[in-house]
């Protein structure tokens, strides 16, 4: 072991000694919530991405704004599609909901799995689809999102 990589460890040793209990409550409380990162909130962070990715590319198209200027807000390229009748209300009502959940999901810390599914609920179901019997929030997420990105592809 080198010098410098001894003086790492003794600063780390000497934070973790000078730690208080409330900060150990803290540091254990975000341990739990990586180890509860799942597949469903990842899945919704995707799919924000891929949605914005495609939205940027029918504005980009239809010369909104320009080709790698995309620093307008999520929000404010919604209201511009909204403004310009440029997407079925019904698709932009489920990526307004995704966009409210990403956003609890990347501004709260400590959300619950039950208040993101209370959130994944409110995306409304097509008609004249075929639906497996049990329809689970992961599920919801895919359906919306893949008829949300697939929209978007064919305005492009």
């Amino acid at each position: 072991m080198d010098e410098e990589e001894e003086k790492r460890i003794k600063e780390l040793v000497s934070h973790i000694y000078s730690t208080s209990p409330e900060e150990w409550k803290v540091l254990r409380r975000i341990k739990g919530l990586y180890e509860r990162l799942d597949k469903l909130r990842l899945e919704i962070l995707l799919k924000h991405l891929y949605i914005e990715f495609f939205i940027n590319k029918v504005l980009t198209k239809k010369g909104l704004i320009r080709d790698k200027e995309f620093n307008m807000s999520f929000s404010n390229k919604l209201e511009l599609l909204r403004e310009i009748k440029l997407i079925n209300p019904v698709i932009l009502e489920k990526i307004h909901i995704i966009n409210r959940i990403r956003n609890k999901l990347a501004h709260n810390l400590f959300i619950s799995n039950q208040e993101v599914e209370k959130e994944i609920n409110k995306i409304e179901l097509d008609e004249g689809y075929y639906y497996p019997k049990e329809i689970t929030p992961e599920y919801r997420i895919y359906d919306a999102s893949f008829k949300i990105i697939w929209y978007l592809h064919r305005l492009k």
